[in-house]
């Protein structure tokens, strides 16, 4: 780029900087926006564009600061929520990147590409009942667009069914559940059984059963 082609304004430098990264060549990008941001600190589109070339640099911890300052300026930025929660993700910052990218949704919940990230983080986490939802609604919006293949889709259903039963069994198929509810009187440890039985049939050892003083006679006919 030679000087007479330098932008002057940061609106022009904003799109050089965009057109220079389209075409690949994010040193000259991640300038043009660097500059872009000089002339206007306050323009959160040139933050978050830095943010998108500097994370195609590799730089993710920059990209992240750029992010976090494009939406310090602009909080309802859905794509900039995006771009957050992805570079969030590749640090592998992950609960950090879930809750970007569900404020992403929040904004724009119709985000095809959103919610499919959201499910490969999801999926990461073991959490296959909230990827499952989040894959599907991605499908449903963009059905070419979600690069799980069909044995992945399986995996993720079948975890989601299992997470489910888990959750069942911890929640109902547990004595505790029907002790704290009052249904039993106690819990015994497998390895307690002998014992304890051991006490209950002492008890009974010298146990009597005596039947109730008899109070009246026959009743008058």
């Amino acid at each position: 780029m030679t000087p007479e082609d330098r932008p002057t304004s940061a609106k022009a430098l904003l799109s050089q900087g965009k057109a220079q990264r389209a075409a690949g060549r994010l040193d000259d990008s991640i300038v043009l926006l660097r500059r872009a941001v000089a002339f206007n600190p306050n323009d959160p589109s040139a933050h978050k564009h830095l943010g998108i070339s500097l994370y195609n640099a590799g730089d993710i911890p920059a990209a992240i600061a750029s992010h976090k300052m494009a939406l310090s300026l602009d909080p309802k930025d859905a794509e900039s929520w995006s771009n957050l929660g992805i570079a969030l993700y590749a640090i592998r910052e992950m609960d950090a990147a879930v809750d970007s990218l569900k404020k992403s949704l929040e904004i724009n919940p119709q985000n095809g590409a959103t919610l499919s990230n959201l499910g490969v983080v999801l999926m990461e986490l073991a959490r296959w009942e909230e990827a499952l939802t989040a894959l599907r609604r991605a499908e449903a919006i963009m059905p070419q667009g979600v690069s799980l293949s069909e044995e992945q889709k399986l995996e993720v259903l079948a975890e989601a069914r299992k997470e489910k039963v888990d959750e069942f069994r911890e929640r109902f198929a547990n004595p505790y559940v029907a002790a704290e509810r009052g249904y039993i009187d106690a819990v015994i440890r497998p390895s307690e059984t002998r014992r304890r039985l051991n006490q209950a049939l002492d008890v009974l050892a010298t146990k009597r059963d005596k039947n109730p003083p008899k109070k009246h006679g026959n009743i008058p006919l």
